[in-house]
C-alpha cells in the first residue's frame, strides 16, 4: 500500500502531467485545483485528496464530488485505461529519491525495455481532422504558425493534421513516432482559450520524442515540449513533461550523446519548469558524472519555440553545468 507521501508525489505528477496548477489545502491530505463543474468561477476550491489512493475529489462551492478520473475525465476525455497506465508509470517515480531512480534506470533495474505491444497502439490521423496543407491559409492556422515560428513546410514534414471537428477542435495535432510506428500523437491548443493546453492520445511515458534521431557525436537538448524541439532542430529531443518516467530515463541513458542541456522555460511568474530542469540536471549529473548534464535559462514567459531557432542556439552555446 502506497504512503501517503508516495500518493501525494504521484498527483503531483499527473496534475503537472496535464498542465494542471494546484496549491497545497490548509487542511492536511489535499491539493486544490480550478474547479471546473463552477460555471464562470475561477479559484482553486477544489481539493483532490491524497490520504488514501482512491484520490478522490470534492468542491467546496458546487459541491461536486468523484475521483481522480472523473475529474481528468472532464477536462480531457482521457479514457480509463490510459488513466490507469498514468497512474501505473508515475508510481515508480515517487517510491525512490530521484538519485536512487535514476541509478537503479542506468544499472539495469526499476525499468523494462518498451515493447509495442504494451502501450496502446492509436488511430492516426484521428478523426475530424485535416492535414495542415489543406488548412495552411486559415486565419487561426496562420496566427499559431506565425506565433509560434513555424514554417509550413516543416509542419508538413512532421505530418501536422489540424483539428476541425469534435474533441481536437482548434488544434494542432503531430504524430509521436518510435521504431517506425505512431505510438501517440498531442494536440496542441491554437485558439488560447482551451484547457488544456495539450491533449494527448496514447501514454508519452514510454517514450523520448525523436530519441532515435540523435547523433551521438553532438550534445542532446531536452525540451519539454515537440514543438520546442522542432525549434532547437539539431540534436533535441523532448519528454512532454517535467515529470520522466524511469522508461524516458533509460532511452536518455541509451543514447551515448557527449553531454545533455535541458532546456525548460521559465514562466512570467517565475515557475517552474526551469527549477524542476536545474533539480533534474543535478540528480542526473550524479550518475553521469560531471561535466555531463548542464542547463540554460530562458528569458521569463519565453520557450525555445517563441524564440526561434537561431536566439534558442544563441542560448545553448552556453550552458551551465552541475
Amino acid at each position: 500500500m502506497p504512503s501517503e507521501s508516495e500518493n501525494r508525489a504521484c498527483l503531483e505528477h499527473v496534475l503537472k502531467y496535464f498542465d494542471i496548477s494546484f496549491t497545497m489545502r490548509q487542511r492536511r491530505g489535499a491539493l486544490n485545483v480550478d474547479c471546473p463543474y463552477c460555471a464562470h468561477d475561477e479559484g482553486k476550491h477544489l481539493g483532490i485528496f491524497y490520504d488514501s489512493d482512491k484520490f478522490n475529489f470534492s468542491c467546496l462551492k458546487c459541491k461536486t464530488s468523484g475521483y481522480l478520473f472523473d475529474y481528468l475525465n472532464h477536462l480531457t476525455n482521457i479514457s480509463f485505461l490510459d488513466f490507469e497506465e498514468l497512474i501505473k508509470s508515475q508510481r515508480p517515480i515517487v517510491e525512490q529519491t530521484a538519485l536512487e531512480q535514476i541509478t537503479n534506470i542506468i544499472s539495469g533495474e526499476g525499468a523494462t525495455e518498451v515493447e509495442l505491444k504494451g502501450p496502446r497502439r492509436v488511430r492516426w490521423p484521428p478523426p475530424g481532422t485535416m492535414p495542415i496543407s489543406k488548412l495552411w491559409d486559415d486565419p487561426v492556422v496562420k496566427f499559431f504558425l506565425k506565433k509560434r515560428n513555424l514554417l509550413l513546410r516543416e509542419c508538413m514534414e512532421h505530418e501536422v493534421h489540424i483539428g476541425v471537428m469534435g474533441r481536437w477542435t482548434g488544434r494542432f495535432i503531430f504524430p509521436v513516432h518510435y521504431k517506425n510506428q505512431i505510438v501517440a500523437f498531442q494536440g496542441r491548443d491554437m485558439t488560447y482559450r482551451q484547457e488544456p493546453r495539450y491533449l494527448t492520445e496514447g501514454d508519452v511515458s514510454y517514450f523520448v520524442y525523436n530519441i532515435e534521431g540523435l547523433d551521438p557525436t553532438c550534445p542532446g537538448v531536452i525540451t519539454e515540449g515537440v514543438l520546442n524541439t522542432w525549434a532547437v532542430r539539431e540534436n533535441a529531443v523532448a519528454t512532454f513533461s517535467t515529470a520522466m518516467s524511469p522508461d524516458q530515463i533509460r532511452l536518455l541513458s541509451q543514447a551515448k550523446v557527449p553531454y545533455w542541456i535541458l532546456c525548460w522555460d521559465i514562466a512570467e511568474d517565475g515557475s517552474d519548469a526551469f527549477w524542476k530542469g536545474r533539480e533534474m540536471a543535478q540528480s542526473l549529473s550524479g550518475v553521469f558524472g560531471p561535466g555531463k548534464v548542464g542547463y540554460v535559462e530562458l528569458p521569463p514567459g519565453e520557450d525555445a519555440a517563441s524564440l526561434g531557432h537561431e536566439q534558442i542556439w544563441q542560448i545553448l552555446r552556453h550552458p551551465k553545468f552541475i
